[in-house]
């Protein structure tokens, strides 16, 4: 669950670092690329209550990345740990770091010149420390 949580700050620290500096320069493609599997996930999930074909599309993708994790898991060196347990890093890793990106999102907002967000859950609260201009 440690593991798990540290991606999940990474990614969520990310963006509010994006936030912060206003500019998308310091971080580089490959930190954005989990937040895109998360959403490609979960919106074609909550459309398909509208259109019901849009399951195949978050279940093709959720397919296209396990076929590429088990190509991946295989060239890695293993030192004795088995392949599922790759399998399963490498999908805990980008999940958590592309739902820490996605809650970082969600709860970051402008309130005039001054910082203000929600803290995620298990997340100090920092309202009163960036009390800085933007």
């Amino acid at each position: 669950m440690k593991f798990a949580k540290n991606y999940y700050q990474n990614g969520y620290w990310n963006i509010l670092t994006v936030y912060l500096t206003r500019t998308l320069g310091n971080l580089s493609i490959r930190h954005y690329i989990p937040l895109l599997f998360v959403l490609g996930l979960i919106l074609p999930l909550i459309a398909s209550l509208f259109i019901s074909q849009l399951k195949l599309l978050s279940l093709f993708l959720l397919a296209s990345y396990l076929l590429a994790t088990v190509l991946f898991a295989y060239k890695t060196p293993r030192q004795g740990t088995d392949i599922i347990h790759i399998i399963l890093a490498f999908f805990t890793i980008h999940f958590s770091y592309g739902l820490g990106e996605l809650v970082a999102l969600l709860s970051v907002r402008s309130n005039g010149d001054k910082y203000q967000y929600t803290p995620a859950i298990g997340l100090p609260n920092y309202k009163n420390y960036f009390s800085r201009k933007l």
